[in-house]
């Protein structure tokens, strides 16, 4: 931690979830080579109290929303902001290490207004986005390549890209320029909004393919368990809302109405199966019916009065702890080491060495086999990453389980996500790995260290030799 200012404020707004909060704040910790602060706002009813945030020293700032209302608690954030840009993370989201050190060097272009990388979904191997594509009606999808720059990032565009809100870093300079976020989005398109303001203020929006951030996507109070969307009141709202500001003056009303209904029997249409099939409550359709009429009402409000955006009013009175708490670690004063056990199985002997070596100060990636799918977890400061055993493996008949599954996984990791300085594995294991592999040190000869001093001591003769 210093004193110095930071590149960056890394809001998280939270309202429910004070243990995927408490994750998402512990993983920031690991993130390396630039400097950044934490703002977290809670909205009302939040479980985590003020009181609980003020005594973790790493937070700078802790604000109280009145609302709860997404594109209020972000502008709540970035009012206090410090840093030149302002990055935006979900609560049930942690970043990669390489999270901002990835994505920041893209604002090196004066031009570039905001920002943000490929976000993996709850498994932490596949992919959520990369960012989303949406047209001037609001109609958006999530895409898993970057966009080609060019025409897609200019005011003339009819469909535009755009990082999605979890993963999404803006200048302050551009974020100010625009107002902030238009407040009548309190959830869906907040973000989508922003992007095409941005770009109708001359500014260029890119998703990138790197910046990694791993979204769990827990319920909340629009979705359930099963991750579906069952109140959609400010889905179908708000995608009005976008219609009338953005395509209503270059497509006209009658097209609007058109698009809009489209939309709306889509969605109806996909609740209508879902309630059906018993993946949502009874009920749930009957609750959108009564939305989408809402919805379409405010609609011909909107499309007879234009409307402005919510324009964002400061309430200082919010702000609850205020401090000096910059955080900062370079990346070449961590080593980033890959443990295997035996025969890649995680046993108590190996779950041991994990924690040591984050005693040590080491970034830890346990790779080991897992159960039906694979998945990448942040678990007591340790990244698991749990193999499935693929097709044609016979668990229940006892076959052996593959290690090239394993391998393959450390392989993506270290030419995807991180640079892995070390593996440490059994001699079995060192032999099952391709010859550009980093470097490998025995596991017996680490477990024979036992004092910290010592495990550091082998850790560098074995950084030593790799160079």
């Amino acid at each position: 931690m210093t004193d110095s200012h930071p590149e960056v404020s890394v809001v998280i707004c939270s309202v429910g979830r004070p243990a995927a909060l408490t994750l998402c704040i512990e993983g920031l910790a690991h993130l390396e080579d630039v400097t950044y602060e934490i703002v977290v706002v809670l909205g009302p009813g939040a479980e985590t109290s003020v009181a609980d945030l003020a005594a973790r020293p790493e937070i700078a700032t802790v604000v109280t929303s009145p609302e709860r209302n997404l594109s209020l608690s972000r502008n709540l954030g970035a009012d206090v902001a410090r840093g030149s840009f302002v990055a935006f993370i979900d609560d049930d989201a942690y970043p990669s290490e390489r999270w901002l050190a990835d994505l920041i060097p893209a604002f090196d272009d004066p031009e570039v207004g905001a920002v943000g990388g490929e976000t993996l979904d709850y498994t932490g191997r596949t992919h959520q986005a990369v960012g989303s594509v949406c047209s001037l009606a609001g109609d958006s999808r999530p895409v898993l390549v970057p966009p080609t720059p060019g025409l897609s990032e200019t005011p003339a565009a009819r469909s535009f890209y755009y990082p999605i809100g979890t993963n999404l870093i803006v200048r302050a300079e551009a974020l100010r320029s625009v107002g902030g976020f238009d407040e009548q989005y309190d959830y869906y398109h907040d973000e989508t909004d922003l992007a095409r303001r941005l770009l109708d203020g001359g500014w260029i929006v890119r998703p990138l393919p790197r910046g990694h951030v791993f979204h769990k996507f827990l319920p909340s109070a629009i979705r359930g368990e099963r991750r579906i969307a069952t109140d959609r009141r400010s889905i179908v709202v708000n995608r009005a809302y976008f219609a009338a500001r953005h395509q209503a003056p270059a497509d006209g009303s009658a097209q609007v109405r058109s698009d809009f209904e489209a939309f709306a029997d889509g969605q109806q249409d996909e609740l209508a199966e879902a309630e059906s099939a018993g993946l949502v409550p009874s009920g749930t359709l009957e609750r959108f019916v009564g939305d989408r009429a809402i919805a379409t009402e405010l609609l011909e409000q909107w499309l007879a009065h234009p409307p402005s955006p919510r324009r964002h009013a400061p309430l200082p009175s919010a702000v609850a702890v205020s401090r000096s708490a910059v955080l900062g670690r370079q990346g070449s004063s961590v080593r980033h080491v890959a443990l295997i056990g035996p025969d890649a199985v995680a046993t108590p002997a190996v779950e041991t060495m994990a924690q040591r070596l984050v005693e040590a100060g080491c970034r830890v990636h346990l790779f080991e086999h897992g159960g039906t799918h694979s998945t990448v977890d942040l678990e007591a400061g340790v990244w698991r990453h749990r193999v499935a055993p693929g097709p044609g493996v016979d668990v229940l008949a006892g076959a052996v389980l593959p290690l090239a599954g394993v391998v393959d996984e450390l392989a993506r990791t270290h030419g995807e996500v991180i640079a892995l300085d070390l593996i440490v594995c059994d001699r079995p294991v060192a032999d099952a790995l391709d010859s550009d592999s980093p470097l490998t040190i025995d596991l017996d000869a680490l477990e024979r260290c036992a004092t910290i001093p010592a495990l550091l001591e082998a850790l560098d003769r074995g950084c030593a030799d790799a160079s």
